[in-house]
């Protein structure tokens, strides 16, 4: 059974950018002061955990019930590798908002494999403001995506929930080793 965590596992590039730079100490809850580079702002890896804990405070629109976002930025903000890594911009809002469709697309399924109608309703109108989260709008095609999920879950013969769930989300699955 598939269970959305309180914690982001690993982490992907394929969202990031990830630059070498000095990194700036920042106090937690303080607003960090944003780095400039090549006409693009960034975040440096020790100021994250701030700029996450701002972009998840007040989200827009809410989890599915017993969903919290992590407290902390995902392992993916906290690269194993050594260097100073800086995060561009907009990334935590993007991980956050695909943090809350993973979430929205777990509960899905489970409202399917529970053959609750209203539980598949509630999802499907969650999942339906997906595009209206900070930074989607401005950095995904959210149509195109759609899609492709969708010719992918028709090429597989499985629920669309369940190709976008299976291809986007294993990063914010629990695995045995987690539990």
């Amino acid at each position: 059974m598939r269970k959305i965590t309180k914690t982001l596992l690993g982490g992907s590039a394929v969202l990031a950018t990830l630059l070498a730079g000095v990194g700036m100490a920042q106090a937690s809850g303080d607003t960090p002061t944003s780095i400039e580079r090549n006409g693009s702002t960034f975040y440096a890896e020790d100021q994250i955990d701030s700029v996450w804990q701002q972009v998840v405070q007040d989200y827009p629109e809410k989890l599915p019930a017993g969903i919290d976002f992590p407290a902390l930025a995902p392992a993916f903000f906290h690269p194993v590798e050594e260097g100073d890594h800086l995060f561009e911009e907009g990334l935590t809002e993007l991980i956050a908002a695909r943090y809350w469709r993973c979430a929205w697309l777990d509960d899905s399924i489970q409202s399917s494999d529970q053959r609750s109608i209203a539980g598949q309703a509630n999802a499907s109108a969650a999942l339906e403001k997906y595009s209206t989260l900070p930074e989607v709008s401005a950095a995904v095609d959210v149509p195109t995506y759609l899609e492709q999920i969708g010719t992918h879950a028709a090429a597989s013969g499985e629920d669309i929930a369940a190709a976008e769930f299976r291809l986007d989300c294993g990063i914010y699955v629990e695995t045995e080793a987690t539990k």
